[in-house]
């Protein structure tokens, strides 16, 4: 939302706000049932490639493999460690339409992140066990949504020190 506003394109606005409510509803269907809806998944990965094809059409590739590569990542990870719902392999893919390959990659590094911390915590304070399932939705949103607006300057900082 704050890239569209900083930039002042329209069509960013619109797809941030529109990835924010995809990202609300999916994270409270996930910690409400435990599921990411397939219809929700796909209306929204349906709404998101039209719309980048509308305002990115230039650049549009680099979405579809923003998609493609945060779909097949995290499926490879779900068909692993069985761990991971197809819900999040679907979300991530709908999201990598908005955000591109770097910014979608930049967000699953931090959903990682944030599910470690918060699952660490859980851990000490001795509210679940190891093998207690917790929803990842909400991490995954957390970090789409952090990638969106610095999603870039993060990917940039990072990089430097290489």
């Amino acid at each position: 939302m704050l890239t569209g506003w900083e930039t002042g394109s329209i069509g960013e606005l619109l797809l941030g706000w529109s990835l924010t409510l995809f990202l609300a509803v999916a994270v409270w269907t996930d910690l409400g049932t435990g599921l990411i809806p397939n219809r929700w998944v796909v209306m929204g990965a349906l709404f998101f490639f039209l719309g980048r094809a509308i305002i990115s059409w230039d650049e549009f590739p680099i979405y579809l493999y923003g998609a493609a590569s945060a779909a097949v990542l995290l499926g490879l990870v779900a068909w692993l460690t069985g761990g991971m719902g197809g819900g999040d392999v679907k979300l991530a893919g709908a999201a990598g339409l908005v955000l591109g390959i770097g910014p979608v990659l930049t967000g699953i590094a931090l959903a990682i992140c944030i599910g470690g911390v918060w699952s660490s915590w859980l851990l000490l304070s001795r509210g679940i066990r190891l093998k207690t399932a917790i929803p990842f939705g909400p991490h995954l949103a957390a970090g789409f949504l952090v990638s969106f607006v610095w999603g870039e300057e993060l990917l940039r900082w990072y990089l430097s020190f290489l």
